[in-house]
């Protein structure tokens, strides 16, 4: 079984083309009810979450109350460990305001994370994130803080307008030819978690009460299931054999396939497929913005309340200054 039987890249040309073959009556059809869905603007960024990024790490450690020290953001459980400081933080003061929050025993009992990191549901959770902590890193995620959740819809109209609202308002200057709409195949990571068939992605899908946004975008989050090493803090000269892994989500899922020789073969010999890379030119976006905003996909059906109102009209404004200087350049 080749990568390109289960992983497949798809170039449109056109919003129509794309429109056309992403339908109920289209080619990939399939997609729309069985995929979760993630718009980007430019097709050479990757599937990888915001707390393991490197150019996040000075951030990440920031948190901490300064920044790695002696290449500590190369090592899991100092990576585990910054990213629990910044959950424990933002946990305290959503409390402190009087916010609804998840309630969890292990961030109410101490202060400092080194104690937190022992506490049952924490110390023995064999994945990080601890499920304990899934539905406030999904928080955290959602306004803006580095985790290791990344940010899906069940819309795929949704992620293509988080691609083309970016390149509206980059005015025309782009990293690349393309902007990209990752589809990951839901259904499969469901349905295959009882079985040998299983790939190792968690799908947190928060109490939407507590972010209205999310709802109105359907948002949906994933988190590989990394090895749990926050919890070895007293063993400091053994952790440097588990180094951070900064694999993107693609990345992961073709190795761990191909390892574990996963059996995705199907009775008419094609092959389930796991992840879809749909390709559409960036001169495409003003025509896909228009497009959206004209089916309800505009930033006042995505974001909840005012500020999606305001939102609205800073795309509109942006959207219609770039067509007039196309039909007036002078």
């Amino acid at each position: 079984m080749k990568t390109t039987d289960f992983v497949k890249e798809i170039t449109f040309n056109t919003v129509e083309e794309m429109m056309a073959a992403i339908s109920p009556f289209g080619e990939y059809k399939n997609v729309i009810d069985n995929f979760i869905f993630r718009g980007e603007k430019s097709a050479k960024y990757e599937l990888l979450p915001t707390a393991l990024r490197i150019n996040n790490q000075k951030r990440l450690f920031s948190y901490m109350g300064g920044k790695p020290v002696q290449n500590q953001d190369k090592y899991e459980m100092w990576q585990q460990y910054a990213e629990l400081t910044v959950l424990k933080k933002f946990y305290d003061l959503v409390d402190d305001k009087g916010i609804p929050n998840p309630d969890i025993d292990a961030l109410r009992q101490h202060e400092e994370p080194f104690f937190i990191a022992r506490e049952k549901g924490i110390t023995d959770a064999k994945a990080w994130i601890p499920d304990d902590l899934l539905e406030l890193a999904a928080l955290a995620q959602h306004y803006g803080l580095p985790t290791r959740l990344l940010d899906w819809s069940r819309n795929f109209m949704v992620s293509l307008y988080f691609a083309c609202s970016q390149l509206i308002h980059d005015a025309g200057s782009t990293e690349d030819d393309h902007m990209v709409l990752w589809a990951l195949n839901y259904d499969y990571l469901m349905y295959g978690k009882p079985t040998t068939s299983m790939i190792p992605v968690r799908l947190v899908k928060p109490t939407y009460q507590r972010n209205p946004n999310l709802m109105t975008q359907k948002g949906v989050l994933t988190c590989w299931e990394y090895p749990n090493k926050v919890n070895m803090a007293e063993n400091l000269f053994a952790l440097e054999q588990y180094d951070v892994s900064r694999q993107p989500l693609n990345e992961q899922i073709i190795n761990y396939v191909q390892t574990n020789s996963i059996d995705l073969s199907l009775s008419d010999g094609s092959y389930t497929v796991l992840l879809y890379r749909f390709l559409l030119p960036v001169t495409e976006s003003l025509k896909l913005y228009d497009y959206l905003k004209k089916m309800g996909y505009g930033a006042d059906n995505i974001y909840h309340g005012f500020k999606g109102i305001t939102m609205r009209m800073e795309d509109d404004a942006k959207y219609t200054e770039i067509m007039k200087s196309k039909n007036n350049p002078i």
